[in-house]
This record gives structure tokens, sequence and C-alpha cells, in this order.
């Protein structure tokens, strides 16, 4: 590796895993790897890679700090600022929803963007929304799950309307999607649950004083798996019962 800091790993259909760090993308083919800065890639407009996301399509697109996003499919790299259908400019990384569409946002551009086959189109029902304002996105079932200003919310198409998941969170970008359709959301007093129905939390257990930064699973029997650097590994039944692994 090109550095002991990795920010993100993703694998392309043939079965490449990628590396992002803060001195190049590391191609790993199993035996040795294989980096990729601005030095040997000019589409690489910056080796200080924070994302890494793969489409439905297979492509790999490449987000860098400084706003930079690059596009690698059949063997090459490709700068997508300013291009398939994107306005010029630094974007902001969202997420992808379960059928494999990239979302992002442009600083200081209103609205999201959705990978729409091998072009970005403006996602329509979000454009009263600052891409600035918008820290996490998760689109489920119809419907998207914006984190905006301490809050997680609903925002569902058809027709128009907005619902308040949970409001006050100490970390909004810990969201991540349930297998119901809602949305766990981690916050100091515990684990939330939100969906079209409410609101739910698992309380945090008490000798725990903060999941901090952590990250979450939820398995197919409904348990919530909590891992973090201060904590180890905690796992919540259905029932709200903890168990530190």
């Amino acid at each position: 590796l090109p550095q002991n800091t990795v920010h993100s790993i993703t694998q392309t259909p043939d079965g490449y895993l990628w590396f992002a760090t803060f001195n190049g993308l590391a191609r790993f083919d199993g035996l040795k790897f294989t980096v990729f800065d601005p030095v040997n890639t000019p589409a690489l407009r910056s080796g200080r890679i924070m994302s890494l996301q793969v489409d439905r399509h297979g492509a790999l697109w490449v987000f860098c700090e400084e706003g930079h996003l690059t596009r690698f499919a059949g063997g090459v790299f490709e700068i997508a600022n300013g291009t398939r259908g994107l306005p010029a400019g630094p974007v902001v990384p969202k997420s992808m929803d379960p059928a494999g569409n990239v979302w992002l946002g442009m600083l200081n551009v209103r609205g999201l963007y959705r990978l729409d086959g091998d072009n970005f189109k403006p996602g329509g029902y979000v454009e009263h929304i600052a891409a600035g304002d918008v820290d996490q996105v998760h689109a489920q079932r119809g419907g998207l799950w914006l984190a905006a200003d301490k809050d997680w919310q609903l925002v569902e198409k058809e027709p128009y309307q907005k619902h308040l998941a949970a409001r006050g969170l100490i970390h909004p970008e810990n969201g991540y999607p349930a297998r119901d359709g809602g949305l766990w959301v981690l916050h100091d007093s515990g684990v939330w649950h939100s969906a079209r129905g409410g609101s739910r939390v698992i309380s945090r257990p008490p000798e725990i004083k903060s999941f901090g930064d952590s990250g979450l699973g939820e398995d197919a029997h409904g348990c919530v798996w909590i891992a973090s650097n201060a904590n180890g590994l905690q796992v919540a039944s259905p029932d709200g019962r903890w168990t530190a692994l």
C-alpha cells in the first residue's frame, strides 16, 4: 500500500480489490498492489482518495478529498467533473442505493444527482435541498433518507412528503439502511430505528459512555452489531438486550 491510512475498500466485478488512501488509489490482484496517482494517471486530479463506489454496471467511481471525481471502466480512467451530466465544480459524495445507483451533490448547487446508466441526472424531487446541507443520503423503496442539520428526514416522491425521522442527533452522518426499508441511526443515547410507522430507540448500555465513531450492521435475524475502537464489538437483540463480544 502507498500509505497505511485506508478510507474505503471495494471490489470490481473483475475481482480486483481497490483501496482509497491519501497517497493514491491502490489495486490488489491477489499477489501485488498497483498504485494509481496524479503522476501516472492524469485523470486522478488528487492522490487524496476519500471514497470508492462501484455502480451496477461495474464502473468504479473515485471521490477525492478536494471534490474531484474520476470514473474507471474498461481499463480507462476519465475525469467526471463537468461531464456525464454533471456541472463543473467539486462534488460531494453521498451514497449508493440498493439498485446500485450512485447519488452525489455539487457544492453551491441545489439538489442531488443520481447516476442513470452512464450519466448523472438531477434527482428531481429533492431540488429544494442544498447539497452542502446534506451530510448523507440513503435511497430505499421509493424514498430518500436525508441527514441534514442534525436531523434525519424521509422524503417520498409520490406524492411529495417529508417526514422527520430523528431530530437533534449528535452524529447524524451515522445512518445505516435497515432491512425493513427504514433506517438505523447511531446517537449518544442509543440506536434509533426510524421507519414510516414511527421511531424506536435501543438504549445505550450504561457501561458505554459513547458510541463515538462506530460502525453498524444488521443481520438476517434483526440483531444490530456495533463495532468501535473504544468499545469493541456490541450486539443488540431485537428486544434490546446487549451482549459484549
